[in-house]
């Protein structure tokens, strides 16, 4: 095998789908387990559906919403945090 078939095989060419990097986005911020990540993006797989949900409602928006199999809830501070972060016009 020559270099360029190599290079080419061992390349890293995997495309993410909008609601794999919106949960990137959110593992990335204090708080969000992946079990909370998954349960946003289930019930909103873009960021765009999360900010456009938050300007019709309240910062509880994301509180009662389910963890997997288990009887645990997002919280009212995640949702009040992921709030104020998408629903900032910009940040200074």
């Amino acid at each position: 095998m020559n270099f360029t078939k190599f290079n080419s095989a061992a390349k890293k060419t995997k495309s993410f789908t909008v609601r794999e990097m919106f949960m990137r986005q959110l593992l990335q911020l204090k708080g969000i387990s992946v079990d909370k990540a998954m349960a946003i993006t289930n019930v909103y797989p873009t960021p765009k559906t999360l900010t456009h949900a938050f300007k019709n409602e309240d910062d509880n928006l994301l509180a009662n919403i389910p963890l997997g199999t288990s009887k645990s809830r997002i919280g009212p501070v995640i949702s009040r945090n992921l709030s104020q972060f998408y629903s900032r016009p910009s940040f200074n």
